[in-house]
């Protein structure tokens, strides 16, 4: 478990510094996003949850949603295909 000054908290694998593997990153403002690490950055499945209730299950790389993945928002729902 890693506890950060702005609030943050990630809890899972590490390479070194960096977020790397599987785990879960809260920040300080509710957002939590639960999957894949890659040298810090959000890569491979993962899950975001906004503290609105919109929620994406899907993939990224490098942080940002990439791929196929499901956007879903309180009443709302998209499949989503990214290439950035």
């Amino acid at each position: 478990m890693k506890s950060f000054s702005n609030g943050d908290v990630y809890i899972g694998s590490f390479k070194g510094e960096l977020c790397h593997g599987n785990g879960k990153y809260t920040w300080s403002n509710g957002t939590i996003y639960e999957g894949e690490w890659v040298d810090g950055q959000m890569t491979g499945k993962g899950i975001m949850k906004w503290v609105n209730g919109s929620v994406f299950d899907g993939c990224w790389s490098n942080g940002l949603k990439h791929g196929h993945g499901v956007l879903s928002r309180p009443k709302i729902q998209y499949h989503d295909r990214r290439t950035n």
